[in-house]
């Protein structure tokens, strides 16, 4: 099957994107929303603006642009390529980092947001700029997609929101088993006579055998000591929110260059938390690879097994308590960052071994519920971008 292709302008009313200088801003008003505010399922949030315009800086933004129901939201700077559709009780304006289109009465707004997501890896290798790479109007005013008839973009529409739909469902329950977890961690550790101790006072103690990040400076890998084979290599884009790594996303060091490295080697049981960019994400590491090593966007926190379990110290460090302590530091910087010496600062309550290890058995049950979630939500995302592919291609078959 072969239909027509047209460039976006052609099927839109209106391409433009949102201000580029900064308003004028109030303490109440019209929310005024960027990139960020762009979230999964063509989302975009509302519902906590940092920044509000009035309702006259509003109108005149309005004549250069103004969201309205159905129009489709394209992050262009940043996290290049999240696609947001408006709801139809929304008011907000944007700022520049945010394109928006407006479809014509020959393409439906829901089946544009799916044929724009299907071209992300696309817009991600066209985006320009030194400093910070951003896509440019001319470039999704150009930018060509295929046109089906109407009632084929409402079932190629209907056929991927039903996907989406099963994966979303896995996600809350992925979701509802870590507030689980982490209401069964509060519940098993609230007391208050617990010791609690900094992470440097644990290092002196002996609780915790490591904490420490990667190689800097002269050390820190170069771009092309990366390839197809070598020693993985773990940085803070490998750990995913629900406290699983990625694999797809490790990058593998060549062996030569890795041998050189003296510090960053992490071992079964060590617990990796984010400390760079995106602060806050931990994971336990298993041991799934025979060596491997960690970047400097990541701590390793190594616990004295007969003092602290790996389990105890993963859901510790993902507690609502650490984390708060964790972007108080972090505001603190002018960077999204909480350095080695900043965390040290930081304290955790140390518990008897043995309800830690109490703990860790009710937790496993858990995580074997977790991970079957998990695998059948990989299945779902790799059936979702086969559909995604075929729909574009060839079409489904009626």
């Amino acid at each position: 099957m072969t239909w027509p292709t047209v460039k976006l302008q052609e099927v839109c009313q209106l391409i433009t994107d949102g201000v580029h200088n900064s308003p004028e801003y109030c303490d109440a008003g019209i929310p005024m929303l960027d990139s960020k505010h762009i979230g999964e399922n063509f989302f975009i949030d509302d519902t906590k603006p940092e920044k509000f315009i009035s309702l006259a800086t509003d109108a005149i933004l309005a004549a250069r642009c103004k969201p309205s129901v159905n129009d489709v939201l394209i992050s262009s700077r940043g996290s290049i390529g999240k696609i947001a559709i408006v709801g139809g009780s929304q008011n907000f304006n944007i700022m520049g980092n945010i394109i928006l289109v407006r479809a014509a009465n020959n393409i439906l707004p829901r089946f544009l947001a799916y044929t724009l997501k299907n071209k992300v890896t696309h817009l991600v290798s066209i985006a320009n700029g030194v400093a910070q790479k951003g896509l440019y109007l001319n470039q999704i005013r150009s930018l060509l997609i295929p046109l089906p008839s109407l009632a084929e973009q409402k079932r190629i529409a209907a056929i991927l929101d039903k996907a989406e739909e099963i994966k979303r469902k896995r996600e809350q329950a992925i979701a509802k088993l870590d507030a689980l977890e982490n209401s069964l961690f509060s519940n098993a550790f609230a007391a208050t006579d617990y010791e609690k101790i900094s992470i440097n006072e644990m290092l002196n103690r002996n609780i915790l055998l490591l904490h420490k990040d990667g190689n800097h400076g002269s050390l820190y890998p170069r771009s092309d000591e990366f390839g197809d084979e070598g020693i993985p290599f773990l940085t803070a884009k490998c750990i995913m929110d629900n406290g699983q790594i990625d694999n797809e996303k490790i990058e593998k060091l060549n062996e030569q260059t890795a041998n050189k490295l003296k510090i960053g080697w992490i071992l079964s049981g060590d617990v990796l938390l984010a400390h760079n960019a995106s602060v806050g994400k931990v994971a336990l590491y298993r041991g799934k690879f025979n060596k491997a090593l960690i970047g400097t966007s990541l701590t390793a926190f190594r616990p004295n097994q007969t003092i602290i379990t790996s389990q105890y110290l993963y859901s510790a460090l993902r507690s609502s308590q650490f984390q708060s302590d964790l972007m108080r530091n972090m505001g603190q910087t002018t960077r999204n960052q909480v350095p080695i010496t900043a965390q040290r600062e930081l304290q955790l309550c140390i518990p008897p071994l043995q309800l830690q290890i109490k703990y860790a058995e009710k937790v496993k049950k858990i995580d074997h519920q977790r991970i079957k979630l998990l695998t059948s939500s990989k299945k779902i995302s790799a059936t979702i971008s086969s559909l995604q592919q075929q729909a574009f291609t060839t079409g489904f078959n009626a």
